[in-house]
């Protein structure tokens, strides 16, 4: 019994640190997250930016400001991903911990 202790404390470890590198890597923009939520592709026309182009080509600076939309400058799908990879390094951790646990009641 001693033995599977000690793997599940190993196991329960590697398992914490294999999170928080899985983590310390999407955080440092070293890699990207896994892709959950996506982005809907919208069919756009020709004629719709043509029109589009020409309207706003009119307005001045204040106009613009108040026309500009906040979701085109705060993408809601790559947050909502980093939320994600986040929720899920959590599972793991709590897992890891929990393995680790076990493993040491096991020994003692």
């Amino acid at each position: 019994m001693k033995y599977l202790g000690i793997v599940l404390i190993l196991a329960g470890v590697f398992l914490v640190f294999y999170a928080m590198f899985f983590s310390m890597e999407i955080f440092f923009l070293e890699k990207e997250p896994p892709e959950i939520f996506k982005a809907d592709d919208l069919p756009i026309s020709q004629e719709h930016v043509e029109e589009e182009v020409e309207e706003e080509s009119a307005l001045t600076t204040e106009e613009l400001s108040e026309k500009i939309d906040v979701e085109d400058f705060f993408p809601i799908n790559e947050v909502l991903n980093v939320l994600a990879a986040a929720v899920f390094s959590g599972i793991i951790i709590f897992g890891g911990s929990k393995l680790a646990i076990i493993g040491v009641s096991i020994i003692s």
